[in-house]
């Protein structure tokens, strides 16, 4: 009877760990040199570029696990703010200071895939206007200025509060256009079930055009 009582226990600690770790999904940390990568993303990128990007660490190997056709664990899109490109995404646990919290940020195309985060990296591109373009930049940074919440409910009626994904699907509905063509990915995870945008469900759009990979 003790024996059962503690396997049992165990998996219930287990299962809880998984499903913390997978309500932070999309922060990643990962080893390796990105220089050449960063160099050559940051030479070719474009205003409303959608970037992806994975890790080797626990998160987001449990990531790709619930994500089946999944080749990424995090999304973004290039921005242009005061005439420097950079990247507008929202994620948990990438603080600036002991003050800051999980938000919508604006990072450096070099903190965005650097050693710290990146194994592996892709950029997609849409055929936009340049008012588009625009418009998807100041639609990013007010979201920033904002200090939207990252959402860890993962609430796709709530968008008050964004998880990454999600922001992504905003900022392009502000233009017209779904992004992810109305895909969801159906989750079966204890204690978070439903019908989610996975980073797939976005990479997987056919109108979009690969630039870049790693």
């Amino acid at each position: 009877m003790c024996e059962s009582y503690n396997l049992s226990n165990l998996k219930s600690i287990i299962i809880s760990l998984l499903i913390i770790v997978l309500i932070n999904s999309c922060a990643d940390k990962n080893i390796g040199d990105n220089s050449q990568h960063v160099d050559s993303i940051k030479s070719i990128v474009k205003e409303g570029d959608i970037v992806f990007r994975r890790g080797e660490g626990v998160v987001s190997r449990i990531v790709l696990a619930g994500d089946i056709n999944g080749k990424y664990s995090h999304i973004g899109m290039i921005i242009n703010e005061n005439d420097t490109l950079k990247v507008a995404h929202s994620v948990p646990g990438e603080h600036n200071d002991d003050l800051d919290f999980d938000r919508v940020k604006i990072d450096a195309i070099e903190i965005f895939f650097s050693q710290n985060h990146a194994s592996a990296g892709a950029v997609m591109r849409l055929n936009l206007s340049d008012e588009q373009r625009k418009t998807l930049s100041k639609s990013a940074i007010d979201k920033e200025r904002q200090n939207v919440k990252f959402d860890h409910n993962y609430d796709l009626n709530d968008t008050c509060s964004l998880y990454c994904t999600e922001f992504i699907q905003l900022l392009y509905s502000n233009i017209g256009i779904d992004i992810s063509e109305s895909r969801r990915t159906t989750a079966f995870v204890p204690g978070l079930q439903g019908d989610y945008i996975m980073p797939s469900d976005i990479y997987t759009n056919k109108k979009l055009k690969l630039i870049y990979n790693y």
